[in-house]
């Protein structure tokens, strides 16, 4: 693995560490027997999650579809960065 291979891993690694730190957050607030409402609250610190409203129990919970789709999309970014810097 050649300089240049390293550097993309070691920058996709970061990122993808980064997007799991401060991952997307939602709300479901249920609304009768089956209609519910999901309010997104965007992104926080997965140490300190956020709050829809300070007078209710509803607290956050992450995105996770979001969550991985980001990774995805630094991983396939990563490999086919690396790809494109192989040495024959």
């Amino acid at each position: 693995m050649n300089k240049p291979q390293k550097i993309i891993i070691y920058v996709a690694l970061t990122a993808m560490t980064l997007i799991g730190l401060f991952p997307p957050w939602h709300v479901i607030i249920p609304q009768g027997s089956r209609a519910k409402q999901v309010i997104n609250l965007g992104y926080s610190f997965i140490g300190k999650p956020p709050v829809w409203n300070q007078n209710s129990d509803f607290g956050g919970k992450i995105t996770l579809p979001t969550l991985l789709v980001q990774w995805g999309i630094v991983a396939g970014l990563a490999a086919g960065l690396v790809y494109l810097q192989k040495k024959d």
